[in-house]
């Protein structure tokens, strides 16, 4: 059983102290600093964000979750991820996946294809990226993959070799996840192409991501490799923790669609007072295999609807939401990792 870990995500940070809010979440504890990636939404570039962080880290890995293959060729994800991999204190985490919202690729003009299709491309691109980090010099003339004569991205060996976090929702993207992915991070289905939290809390119960999880387990023993080396991961993309959680998930509630009960049993929904969040963890790396969650700081995370504020009961001034993710991390996230 892996011990566990928990990143941070965000598609942004405060321009004028980005330096200083990188050290804080390193000195909270997560051990990676992630960043999503969608042409629809307003955010800072994931790759600018990546470069940038990783030259002020002290301890954490840089990543995405997930950055999107059909939009971006694969030399680049590997240059960048090599690179980010070198300079940041904890390597790189390249979180990949096939892409699922449509209006991401028309604003890029590039035609939003039939699921087969996008993972098609998607293996494309995880091969082509696999010998850009270990051949002298690499040749794919593949349906969607075109390299000739590349030379490898930074001269080899590696100064560090890039982790592959690999994304999925549904049998055949978990599969090849496990199959290539160092990271495995399951999501619930993304199907209807849009945001949609009710969906998503419906379909990422303990026995659905069980389900998913298997699914991951299975492309890797097809591939022959050790599936107990694969790390398992998801989004948690809204908490609701404190001594009497039950305003903050009123709250929740309110702005998601999602009912406290719906929250309670969803694995992208972490609630309950302290203890019961530790337990809630507990019993879902027992039973599904996850370790490794990554937690949204909604304060710089583009998916908050209506701009919510997680915050500590009684406390409504000014940085309330830092307090409360310190709070989170302090009696939920340190203890779980031995900090």
């Amino acid at each position: 059983m892996h011990p566990f870990r928990f990143g941070v995500q965000v598609s942004e940070l405060p321009f004028e102290s980005w330096r200083e809010r990188v050290h804080w979440y390193e000195d909270l504890g997560f051990s990676t600093i992630t960043t999503p990636d969608h042409y629809q939404l307003q955010q800072w570039d994931p790759i600018a964000l990546q470069a940038a962080v990783a030259g002020v880290t002290r301890s954490a890995a840089v990543g995405s979750t997930v950055l999107n293959s059909g939009l971006r060729q694969p030399i680049d994800l590997a240059r960048m991820a090599a690179t980010v991999a070198a300079i940041a204190a904890g390597g790189c985490e390249l979180g990949i996946g096939a892409g699922w919202i449509a209006d991401d690729f028309e604003i890029a003009g590039v035609p939003f294809e039939e699921p087969r299709r996008r993972l098609d491309h998607f293996v494309e691109t995880i091969r082509a990226i696999q010998l850009l980090w270990s051949q002298e010099t690499t040749d794919v003339e593949g349906e969607f993959v075109h390299l000739k004569a590349a030379p490898s991205v930074l001269p080899l060996p590696l100064p560090r070799l890039p982790k592959l976090l690999l994304g999925g929702t549904r049998r055949r993207s978990l599969g090849i996840a496990g199959e290539f992915g160092d990271i495995v991070s399951v999501f619930p289905s993304v199907r209807s192409g849009e945001i949609g939290w009710p969906e998503w809390a419906a379909s990422s119960t303990i026995e659905r991501t069980t389900e998913q999880v298997s699914w991951a387990l299975a492309g890797a023993q097809r591939a022959d490799r050790d599936a107990d080396q694969l790390e398992l991961s998801t989004q948690v993309s809204f908490t609701a923790v404190a001594d009497q959680p039950g305003a903050l998930q009123e709250s929740l509630a309110a702005a998601t669609g999602v009912s406290p009960v719906d929250q309670d049993e969803s694995t992208i929904f972490l609630t309950g007072t302290p203890a019961q969040a530790r337990e809630r963890l507990l019993r879902r790396r027992e039973t599904t295999g996850l370790s490794y969650f990554v937690i949204f700081d909604l304060a710089h995370n583009y998916a908050n609807p209506g701009g919510l504020v997680q915050r500590l009961p009684g406390d409504a001034a000014v940085g309330a939401n830092d307090r409360y993710l310190e709070a989170l991390a302090e009696h939920v996230l340190q203890p779980l990792t031995g900090q």
